[in-house]
């Protein structure tokens, strides 16, 4: 019989005087795998601070190794016991692999060299893997520093291990090799519990996920038994809900497709003769196996890198700008990643952020309030007039991810370049963004999607362009899943 790590009943999370969890119920058993699904980033993002011991149950019950446990007591298990491993390295880059994973566990390790490299060699056997000597930390693949920061949370003795969600960050292929590791460590008591996605493809891996909506536990589901997508997709959406259809949104355009951004055998340091173009009203998506590449073809667009040879045109003149702010004004924009929480200012109203860019185009925009009122007209049946004139502080993520797309579809640029549009972002968020590219394709304005995410390549129709190493792979023409 399974015997649990943790659970908490009923519980109650406040933060800054804020309910934040109200019917918090989670279930951890150990050496297992469970997974967890939150219909609200934000939510997730308060999760993981409880599951990290940085916020305290107010009220409900709680248990550790199936005792009663008091608040206090697992906020220290948790602060202790517990390591997060997501996107963000936890690494020291200054300092090797080996000093990483036992610096915190036994000094004297520093000491005798010798023991040292012999309880590396050992782990290293203990988890299956082999790391290449004097392998340099700043060389390590994602997928390798997720592996070492495992080793590390295994050496200290960690009772429980949370990864947030892998398949936003690794390929296909690499995810899988974490879960295969994931079942090894499961023989040496770990504990694990990872996000997931809301179609997520590694089902199979978990033996049961809890469902999170809003601010309170919905479900406990058991992935051997329970259809998980259906089930979430008919708890997490209602009516109120955008569920777009791509086939049938689609429209027969009035405008000639004619090319507006070409790559010609650009070649950089590291990338190597990179052919593609983009047509005017058309999605392409730019899928890299590696974030070097990702970084690369996104600091070309930007102005931030140049060629070293090949030419990148632009309504058939050359590419040339100095960086983002003139690529702006040229008419190529872009929303970067986790757009809804760097491309705001929380200080000001939404009309205020869609303003800004407006400021571009019209001298002295901020002078005549009637510019401002245009835009309140044009978007009050989407926002409400009320929401438009406050601050973005207290607004819904999703109505975030909106203002971001909105900003340059009154911009009207010749392309939006999207970078990661799908990462870190929750369901309510996807399915805005999916319907804003949509208008934006029908406005005529060139879509480019550039993504680490397989998953993201799957959402649209449209020409694929693959970049593995630096290396292009075949174009293609995908269909949307």
């Amino acid at each position: 019989m399974k015997k649990e790590l943790l659970a908490v009943e009923d519980g109650v999370i406040i933060k800054n005087g804020n309910v934040i969890f109200n019917g918090l119920n989670i279930h951890i058993y150990m050496d297992e795998i469970a997974g967890v699904i939150c219909d609200d980033i934000q939510t997730q993002k308060y999760l993981n601070e409880f599951l990290k011991g940085e916020l305290k149950l107010e009220s409900g019950r709680a248990y550790l190794n199936e005792m009663r446990a008091a608040s206090l007591e697992v906020q220290r298990f948790l602060s202790g016991q517990a390591a997060l491993i997501d996107k963000k390295s936890k690494l020291i880059e200054t300092i090797t692999i080996e000093d990483n994973i036992f610096l915190f566990t036994d000094s004297s390790l520093f000491v005798n060299q010798h023991r040292y490299k012999e309880q590396f060699s050992a782990l290293q056997n203990k988890f299956g893997i082999s790391f290449p000597a004097n392998q340099r930390l700043l060389d390590l693949s994602t997928k390798d520093r997720i592996v070492v920061e495992l080793m590390k949370a295994f050496v200290e003795q960690k009772k429980l291990i949370v990864l947030d969600d892998l398949s936003e960050y690794l390929q296909k292929e690499e995810v899988e090799q974490i879960f295969s590791l994931l079942h090894r460590l499961q023989k040496l008591d770990m504990t694990f519990l990872v996000r997931i996605g809301f179609e997520d493809g590694h089902l199979q891996e978990i033996n049961r996920v809890t469902a999170i909506k809003g601010n309170k536990t919905m479900a406990e589901l058991n992935p051997a038994t329970q259809d998980v997508p259906a089930f979430t997709k008919r708890l997490f959406f209602d009516e109120n809900t955008v569920r777009l259809d791509w086939k049938k949104s689609k429209v027969s355009p009035k405008f000639k497709r004619e090319t507006i951004l070409r790559f010609e055998d650009v070649s950089t340091s590291y990338l190597e003769h990179i052919s593609f173009s983009a047509r005017k009203g058309t999605l392409l998506k730019i899928h890299c196996f590696d974030d070097l590449s990702c970084t690369q073809m996104v600091a070309l667009l930007k102005g931030e890198l140049k060629p070293v040879s090949g030419e990148i045109l632009y309504q058939g003149a050359s590419y040339k700008v100095r960086d983002v702010y003139s690529a702006i004004h040229q008419g190529v924009c872009f929303i970067e990643q986790s757009a809804y929480d760097s491309m705001l200012f929380h200080n000001m109203s939404i009309v205020e952020n869609l303003s800004i860019p407006c400021n571009e185009k019209i001298k002295h925009f901020w002078l005549f309030p009637r510019y401002s009122d245009s835009i309140i007209k044009q978007l009050k049946s989407k926002f409400g007039k009320k929401t438009l004139k406050g601050s973005t502080k207290n607004l819904k993520s999703s109505l975030l991810q909106q203002t971001i797309y909105y900003k340059w579809l009154l911009y009207f640029p010749k392309v939006v370049v999207c970078i990661n549009p799908f990462l870190d972002i929750d369901i309510y968020m996807r399915e805005k963004t999916m319907e804003m590219i949509q208008m934006y394709l029908e406005r005529g304005i060139s879509v480019i999607v550039i993504t680490t995410n397989v998953y993201t390549i799957h959402k649209f129709e449209g020409e694929v362009v693959r970049i593995s190493k630096g290396k292009q792979l075949m174009q293609e023409t995908e269909k949307e899943s």
